[in-house]
């Protein structure tokens, strides 16, 4: 059995619990929190995992040692676990899900706090100068939340998990700035004044040493999302290190979960599942000139049909109709077959309920694949 299935297996779905108290009592009784490595803890709406494989690129080249905590993953589990720019092997892997599984099965942890908590087992044994965690939602009430952060960075805020966030700029805000910490950096790149007031006035409250890339003029108010991104990289290693890195970054946009080849036809596939996610992709495959594709496939979960209806907007002001397809999938958090008709009859859109069937049979040659982590894991099987 390999560590993908154990884990499906012994713990079934991921959802949110919303309560990370018996983990941080765990994580502190076991001592896990207790480090030698410098925590650097990135929450935000959208821009979280490019910023992570960035830095960890920074440090690698800089040939300092780092583990990398990421989420969801696509294909493995393995892919959540990341030592030195080298995924967790199966068998260390699988060594270590059957070891902690015998210890704490009987706490009754959820599928994301049994791996985390496998991950700072892995992280203690591996002893690195840097842990960079993405936080897997929100920020406040997540596992990753349980490790003090000896640097936090929010790469973006925008509505999305309002069900759990709140609905409010501020609200969502306030729920990702708690990963920081007393008298320890926090930086941002915050394009609205508003955000930017709610965080001096939180920075002040709680004693954090502020500072904001659009503020201090390192990057314009404009400035790509992807560059902004890579600019909160480079301003965390110059915080964590005290030197700047002078090094030139290719923006080659690390959001970007893979590329595929199938029966020769090329698949970019990108995470992008709200409105702020979509905006920000086309945002960048417009400045780069990268928008060459035959089809666009655009498979979003569940969310608020206004949501819903602003994506389609977004695609079709850049995409002709003829280019577009509404996808279906099967999972927990598809999109519910009421919305999804009445999306494709609204925007008049061609629909593809059967995506092995699509892939078999297609002819289009470079295809732009956007939408839910979970379609993304379900296309590539």
């Amino acid at each position: 059995m390999n560590p993908t299935d154990w884990i499906n297996e012994h713990y079934g779905i991921e959802f949110f619990s919303g309560d990370f108290t018996k983990l941080k009592n765990y994580v502190e009784e076991t001592k896990l929190n207790k480090t030698n490595s410098k925590v650097i803890t990135i929450a935000g709406t959208n821009g979280k995992g490019q910023t992570s494989r960035v830095l960890a690129q920074i440090l690698s080249k800089q040939n300092i040692t780092y583990s990398l905590w990421t989420s969801p993953h696509l294909k493995t589990v393995n892919e959540r676990f990341v030592f030195n720019q080298q995924k967790v092997s199966d068998s260390e892997l699988m060594h270590e899900f059957e070891e902690l599984h015998a210890k704490i099965s009987h706490l009754k942890f959820s599928y994301f706090e049994f791996l985390y908590i496998c991950f700072l087992e892995l992280t203690h044994k591996h002893k690195p100068s840097i842990i960079i965690q993405e936080v897997g939602l929100g920020g406040r009430l997540d596992a990753t939340n349980a490790l003090d952060a000896d640097l936090a960075v929010i790469t973006s805020i925008s509505r999305d998990h309002q069900e759990l966030l709140g609905n409010s700029y501020r609200s969502i805000l306030f729920e990702k700035i708690a990963v920081a910490r007393k008298n320890k950096p926090l930086l941002t790149c915050f394009g609205l004044d508003y955000l930017k007031k709610w965080t001096q006035i939180y920075a002040r409250k709680n004693d954090l040493l502020w500072s904001d890339l659009v503020e201090t003029k390192v990057i314009k108010k404009n400035e790509s999302f992807s560059k902004m991104n890579i600019e909160l990289a480079k301003k965390a290693y110059e915080i964590i290190f005290n030197d700047p890195y002078g090094q030139e970054i290719k923006n080659d946009f690390e959001a970007k979960r893979g590329h595929y080849v199938y029966c020769g036809a090329h698949f970019d596939l990108y995470p992008s599942h709200n409105p702020d996610g979509v905006r920000k992709l086309v945002q960048y495959l417009n400045d780069e000139q990268y928008n060459n594709y035959d089809l666009i496939l655009f498979a979003p979960s569940k969310r608020s049909y206004k949501d819903l209806q602003i994506m389609c907007k977004i695609l079709m002001g850049i995409y002709p109709k003829t280019k577009l397809r509404l996808v279906s999938f099967d999972h927990y958090k598809a999109l519910a077959k009421m919305d999804f008709i009445k999306l494709e009859n609204e925007f008049e859109l061609q629909a593809i309920n059967n995506i092995s069937n699509f892939k078999k049979n297609n002819q289009a040659k470079h295809i732009l694949v956007i939408g839910s982590n979970y379609f993304l894991s379900n296309f590539l099987k």
